[in-house]
């Protein structure tokens, strides 16, 4: 397996989503596989991420402790902050990350299909597998941004970080943000004080970081054939289901039951 570098995957995803939206696209992984009724995806980025970790503060709190209301008084804004962990902390099935998920039964069922028909009968919605290779896709995109969030790469994302938090051409906000935010620890930190590092979990409860499970992932989605057939993605689904991390249950960002649901799927 090719040992691709964090911008390199980043550029391989990139370019799988522009011809997933363009089926007429030619780029770096050739013409797109996917018909022209499937036109356009969605794309997280740092600041949806963060817009969606923000909303869900707010909807938990009823506030938002927005720090440009506390220039001059961090000590205030401190202990608001203070107060709010303890009402976050205490709602963690209201304040949480949220994924959309393979269903394991359909996913079941699309398998063992395949299992009984072999390759070169397989017969099952195209639609349908594509559009979890999507989801795969997209939720991969999710946890690569927050494993950049949280310092896990070179790259970081310290500048997103401040931009969305500090205006840049408000000199207060701006010096403000410079103090604040000059690193990936200190820009983790300021998230964190936030309640970040108890929103960014997968559904098995663990962080969505992953040091090994991004590449060969998208090791998997890069190989797929220009013009795959329903076979080739069914197996690209289940290559990418099987890949695991050290930090818990990859598979529980992708399927129903993550880990759990598989090992019942196997064993028939």
């Amino acid at each position: 397996m090719k040992d691709y570098s964090i911008k390199e995957i980043r550029n391989i995803n990139e370019a799988y989503l522009k011809v997933r939206r363009n089926a007429n696209s030619a780029n770096s992984i050739g013409e797109s596989f996917f018909p022209d009724e499937f036109d356009y995806i969605d794309t997280p980025d740092v600041y949806t991420i963060l817009s969606e970790f923000e909303a869900n503060r707010r909807e938990v709190l009823g506030h938002d402790t927005n720090i440009k209301d506390y220039i001059g008084n961090l000590e205030e804004y401190k202990a608001r902050l203070a107060e709010d962990m303890k009402i976050l902390q205490a709602n963690p099935q209201k304040f949480r990350m949220t994924w959309d998920l393979i269903p394991a039964q359909k996913y079941q069922y699309a398998l063992n299909k395949f299992i009984q028909q072999g390759p070169e009968l397989f017969s099952f919605p195209e639609k349908t597998l594509r559009d979890w290779l999507d989801l795969i896709l997209l939720n991969l995109e999710k946890i690569r941004i927050v494993t950049g969030i949280c310092g896990h790469d070179q790259f970081g994302e310290v500048d997103s970080i401040r931009d969305f938090y500090f205006n840049e051409n408000d000199d207060i906000e701006s010096e403000l943000g410079e103090e604040l935010i000059n690193d990936w620890e200190s820009s983790y930190n300021f998230l964190d004080g936030r309640g970040f590092g108890i929103w960014e979990i997968l559904p098995d409860g663990t962080d969505a970081i992953s040091d090994y499970g991004i590449r060969p992932i998208t090791d998997i989605l890069y190989k797929l054939p220009n013009e795959p057939n329903s076979a080739d993605m069914i197996v690209a689904l289940n290559k990418c289901l099987d890949i695991t991390h050290q930090r818990g249950d990859l598979a529980s960002a992708f399927i129903e039951g993550g880990s759990n649901s598989l090992t019942s799927i196997s064993n028939g």
